[in-house]
């Protein structure tokens, strides 16, 4: 259980970087590259990305490589959800199919896993 909630902070982790970097990018639109606030926008993207790190380092200490990796598929449903909701972009009926497929295959690898 311990090792779940672990992954579930690293996909956590992961996604905000990447919620982030977005907001980087759309301020970017607005000031240009190398204004300060976009350049602080992904220097914490950075920092958050870095802890992601860390978090997966201590994962694979006390995980399988091959139990654990697959949890990280949740990060491609998070990541279009955070869009969607914070971005107003689309999810088409391709996307929103492969979010379920990722969703199923997790589920079932998280039922495989317990027997």
């Amino acid at each position: 259980m311990n090792n779940i909630i672990t992954l579930i902070i690293l996909t956590v982790f992961i996604t905000l970087a990447q919620v982030v970097m977005k907001f980087a990018a759309h301020t970017s639109n607005q000031l240009g590259i190398w204004n300060h606030r976009v350049l602080i926008l992904i220097s914490i993207s950075f920092v958050i990305s870095c802890l992601g790190q860390i978090v997966w380092l201590y994962v694979l200490k006390t995980s399988s490589l091959s139990a654990s990796y697959l949890f990280l598929a949740l990060v491609f449903v998070f990541v279009p959800l955070s869009g969607y909701f914070l971005f107003k972009e689309s999810i088409s009926l391709a996307q929103a199919t492969g979010i379920v497929f990722i969703l199923v295959g997790v589920a079932i690898q998280g039922y495989a896993g317990t027997r």
